[in-house]
């Protein structure tokens, strides 16, 4: 669904929005097996990649990788009505996933948002192939 909001032009971004960490499906998959297996009970783990972003610079990156016309930029005042899309686009959380690579030995496989995207994108080619 998102894929398909950046490819019709569906999903606006703002222009100065705050970073937030993101982190692969997969590899979050693979933080859940890792602290199964290895964590401590009750302890609590942050998974994320090693470089946080706005969401409008990963549906930007997302859009041009998958050769998507950029997004349009709207001002934050209009997410006024939508205070969820507005958290998610313009607040800022930084968090360290050192305790679950120190306790756990993860690592993610996409260590950034960029390698993420370019294994969705490979992803998206391998189905639209088909």
């Amino acid at each position: 669904m998102l894929v398909d909001g950046i490819r019709r032009r569906r999903l606006p971004v703002i222009r100065h929005g705050g970073v937030q960490p993101w982190v692969h499906i997969e590899d979050a998959a693979a933080a859940t097996v890792a602290a199964l297996q290895h964590g401590t009970a009750g302890a609590a783990y942050n998974i994320a990649d090693d470089e946080p972003v706005s969401f409008s610079e990963l549906v930007t990156t997302l859009a041009a990788a998958r050769h998507a016309p950029r997004p349009r930029a709207v001002p934050s005042w209009l997410l006024i009505a939508t205070p969820y899309a507005k958290a998610v686009m313009t607040g800022g959380l930084r968090v360290s996933s050192a305790k679950a690579r120190n306790e756990l030995g993860w690592t993610p496989t996409w260590p950034t948002y960029r390698e993420g995207v370019a294994a969705l994108v490979t992803q998206y080619q391998r189905r639209d192939a088909t």
